[in-house]
């Protein structure tokens, strides 16, 4: 095996898949413009993985969902998998295409959101970017915090049903807590 990269370049390697994923909610506010205030924690993330320009559409549950464009790329070979021709597949690219629109942060860290998808996601002054890994979403604070009141009731009932199955590829023991992500056959020591 020869090692080709090493260095900085190897370290900005490993520092953008650690420290390039989106995660935690971030309150902000929807100025007069019709902009939002990109958190600092979230600008940063944004300027060292380079994701300036934004591709905004509709989101589940009423939300917007914000994708950098490497994110924008892989959903689009998604959707251009569907059939054109099955009606509900064209009623959704029509919707998830219909509805974008690209935006960029300006250097004050301010985040345009484009009149049609403040309409649909009845966002006012108060609203919350929430990191979802590899995208954002954008939800009216009280929608966010009724999602969170009503979901979270179902959080460990969620979290035994995805990660038990998930993790090992099959249904692990019921000694197993559904937060423990390790192998089966591992022990805590």
């Amino acid at each position: 095996m020869k090692v080709i990269c090493c260095g900085l370049k190897w370290w900005k390697v490993v520092e953008n898949r650690v420290f390039g994923m989106y995660y935690g909610s971030h309150p902000t506010v929807l100025d007069d413009k019709g902009r939002i205030t990109v958190p600092k924690r979230l600008q940063e993330v944004m300027e060292r993985s380079d994701h300036i320009t934004w591709y905004m559409t509709r989101g589940y549950k009423g939300c917007l969902y914000l994708y950098n464009l490497p994110e924008w790329e892989k959903l689009v070979s998604r959707v251009e998998a569907l059939d054109p021709l099955d009606p509900k597949a064209h009623d959704f690219l029509r919707l998830v295409y219909g509805c974008a629109m690209d935006v960029k942060v300006d250097r004050q860290g301010r985040m345009p959101v484009p009149a049609p998808l403040r309409g649909f996601a009845g966002l006012d002054r108060d609203v919350v970017l929430v990191g979802m890994r590899n995208h954002l979403e954008l939800w009216r604070k009280d929608a966010w915090d009724a999602y969170q009141e009503a979901k979270g009731a179902e959080f460990e009932e969620m979290a035994a049903e995805l990660l038990l199955r998930g993790a090992a590829g099959g249904p692990r023991s019921a000694a197993s807590s559904p937060m423990d992500v390790r192998g089966q056959g591992e022990t805590t020591g």
